[in-house]
């Protein structure tokens, strides 16, 4: 070892020189030492973890403070209906919604999914006017909800098609709508007519003669006030019937307006968008409901965002019971379809998925592939923004 001399206090003194190598070979060596003890450096806090207990729905566990927790209710049977979640529910941003997002606070909470009794009601079919129509009229009205289908589709999608729908109209009808389903012209490509003026139009002089028709039968009482909702081009449609006519209010669904419309039309609308959606210009749809508010016409505005599945997820569709919808999740989760938080992590438009359905009709996996597209928040109909209509018709009496 070198030595290297110092002058303190006059006084001639030597002090070893240790290389820097041997210090640093030696705090390693005590380090691992210490780390052999489990005496390792501090590690950083972990949030602590509280336990969410849902009783009639899907979402139970233990949650760090601050996580975004979704919670489900379970499927209802006919003749009942979701009526809201109780307990601690101050976290949650809609009590109605069969599918809720809480953030999970600093301690314990409870929720719990109630349903309600409602009337099972049948569908009636007729031709009229040259259309395929499907209408439900309950007891006592407090208003009438048309339905647009969209691009493909027909009126009859809201009888026994698709678990989304079927949501909506329970809770419409619940609430006391009547509702009216109407087949477009177009039955090659399932298209609404959307040309200008309304006179001109052969799907809005159809429209406007089958609701004279149910008023001439006393079933829509003068009134009564109307409402349209449409899905995809039969949301634009929506606008140019809901102008025409005049409509109370309107709801486009994962839709947009014909441009027009914007600038004249005095109706309330509703927009309900997808986050993912590959077919609606969600920033065109925003610019048409800011000028909307502009000229001083109510309107409201929500984007769908995407949200995980679960293994009960599937059992709302028609011909999947609950040993199927957790088998269609494990398939989709084994096959790495989905992240660690159960969300899809590509588009189900282009994912593949199909190959894990088979031995479902097509019909069911119409609906399955629905409900995939709500999950990843793409183009579809979807029941979470249910109430979000439903209140603002009420508020277009």
């Amino acid at each position: 070892m070198s030595h290297q001399r110092f002058v303190i206090n006059n006084r001639l003194v030597f002090r070893p020189v240790v290389r820097w190598n041997i210090i640093r070979r030696f705090i390693i060596i005590l380090y691992l030492l210490l780390a052999a003890c489990g005496s390792t450096a501090p590690q950083p806090t972990q949030a602590p973890a509280y336990v969410l207990r849902v009783v009639h729905g899907s979402g139970s566990g233990r949650y760090a403070v601050g996580s975004v927790v979704h919670i489900w209710a379970n499927p209802y049977s006919p003749g009942w209906i979701f009526s809201s979640w109780t307990g601690d529910i101050a976290n949650l941003p809609d009590v109605r919604s069969m599918h809720s997002v809480l953030v999970m606070p600093s301690r314990d909470l409870m929720v719990e999914a109630t349903y309600k009794e409602m009337l099972v009601w049948k569908v009636n079919y007729e031709v009229l006017d040259g259309r395929d129509v499907y209408y439900y009229f309950p007891p006592a009205s407090k208003g009438v909800i048309v339905f647009f289908h969209g691009s493909g589709g027909d009126a009859r999608e809201w009888t026994n098609l698709g678990a989304e729908r079927r949501h909506f109209f329970d809770d419409a009808i619940s609430e006391g709508y009547a509702i009216i389903a109407i087949d477009s012209a177009d039955q090659i490509n399932k298209q609404w007519e959307l040309t200008l003026p309304a006179e001109s139009n052969a799907d809005f002089r159809a429209v406007r003669d089958i609701l004279a028709i149910f008023k001439g039968r006393g079933e829509i009482k003068e009134a009564l006030p109307i409402y349209g909702i449409g899905m995809s081009r039969g949301g634009q449609f929506a606008t140019l019937a809901g102008y025409s006519l005049p409509m109370k209010a309107l709801a486009l669904m994962v839709a947009d307006s014909v441009e027009e419309m914007i600038t004249v039309s005095t109706v309330p609308m509703m927009w309900c968008l997808a986050e993912h959606d590959v077919i609606i210009d969600s920033e065109q749809a925003l610019a048409n409901y800011q000028q909307l508010t502009k000229r001083g016409v109510d309107a409201g505005f929500y984007v769908h965002p995407p949200m995980p599945i679960y293994p009960l997820y599937f059992v709302d569709t028609n011909g999947v019971d609950v040993a199927g919808s957790v088998q269609l999740f494990r398939d989709l989760k084994n096959h790495g379809f989905l992240d660690e938080n159960n969300f899809l992590i590509q588009n189900p438009r282009f994912s593949g998925w199909e190959k894990y359905t088979m031995g479902f009709s097509d019909e069911i996996r119409l609906d399955i592939q629905d409900r995939l597209f709500v999950a990843y928040g793409e183009h579809a109909f979807y029941s979470d923004c249910d109430h979000r209509i439903l209140d603002f018709f009420g508020a277009h009496p």
